[in-house]
C-alpha cells in the first residue's frame, strides 16, 4: 500500500509519516508539501490513500483542487487533515470527492479510527464536525417542515414576497384583492413563525 503525506509544514509533514509507518510497516509512505509538487515529483506513484493537510487560511475554493486530485487520482482515497473545523470547508471537500474531513489538533486515535473507516470504504468526520453537520441538516429539515405547511397559493405568494414585491403587485398579478393578498402574507408570517420578508427569505433560500 502507497500512502501519500501532504502538507506543507515539515515538522507536522514528518510526524504525521512517523505515525503512519507504525501504523502501516508494509506500507510506502510518500511525502510532499503540496499535491502539485507530489505530481512533480512522485507523479508515477498512485496512491492508495492520500492524507491532505489544508491552512486555516484556505478557503472553500481550495475544493476545485481535491476534483482536480480525484479526476488525476479516482482510485485514491482522500483524507482532509484541516487546521480548523469549518462547515463550509468540510462540505465542499466532502462534495468534491473526499473520503473524511478531521482536524489537525484531533487525537492519533481519532486519525487511526477514521483511516480505518475510510480504508473499509466508508466515510468519516470527526464527532466535532458530525455534530455541527447534523445541526444544520436538522434546521433544513425543521425550514422544509414550515413551508410544508403553506398551502400552494401561500407558497406562490411566499416567493413573490421575499422577492421584494408589494403586496399590492401581488395581487395585480394574481389578479386578487389586497386585502386577500395581505390576508394570505399574515398567515404565512404565522405559519413560519417570522415577523418581516428577511427572515422569510433566509427560509426560502438558505
Amino acid at each position: 500500500m502507497i500512502i501519500a503525506s501532504i502538507d506543507k509544514h515539515p515538522i507536522l509533514r514528518k510526524g504525521l509519516s512517523i505515525f503512519l509507518e507504525c501504523q502501516f510497516p508494509d506500507a510506502t509512505i510518500i511525502e510532499a508539501e503540496s499535491f502539485s509538487s507530489y505530481q512533480v515529483l512522485h507523479a508515477e506513484k498512485l496512491p492508495d490513500l492520500m492524507i491532505l493537510g489544508l491552512e486555516e487560511e484556505s478557503v472553500p475554493l481550495e475544493a476545485a483542487t481535491i476534483k482536480t486530485l480525484k479526476e488525476s487520482l479516482p482510485e485514491t482515497l482522500l483524507i482532509i487533515y484541516d487546521g480548523e473545523s469549518r462547515y463550509n470547508m468540510a462540505i465542499s471537500c466532502l462534495a468534491a470527492g473526499a473520503s473524511a474531513y478531521l482536524l489537525k489538533k484531533d487525537e492519533l486515535e481519532e486519525l487511526s479510527k477514521c483511516i480505518a473507516t475510510v480504508l473499509d470504504g466508508k466515510r468519516y468526520v470527526d464527532d466535532q464536525m458530525l455534530s455541527i453537520l447534523l445541526s444544520q441538516s436538522q434546521d433544513v429539515i425543521n425550514k422544509e417542515r414550515s413551508l410544508s405547511t403553506l398551502s400552494r397559493g401561500e407558497y406562490q405568494v411566499a416567493k413573490f414576497l421575499s422577492q421584494g414585491m408589494q403586496t399590492s403587485e401581488i395581487a395585480n398579478l394574481q389578479q386578487y384583492k389586497v386585502a386577500t393578498i395581505n390576508k394570505q402574507r399574515s398567515t404565512i408570517f404565522k405559519k413560519l413563525n417570522i415577523t418581516n420578508t428577511i427572515e422569510l427569505q433566509d427560509i426560502l433560500f438558505s
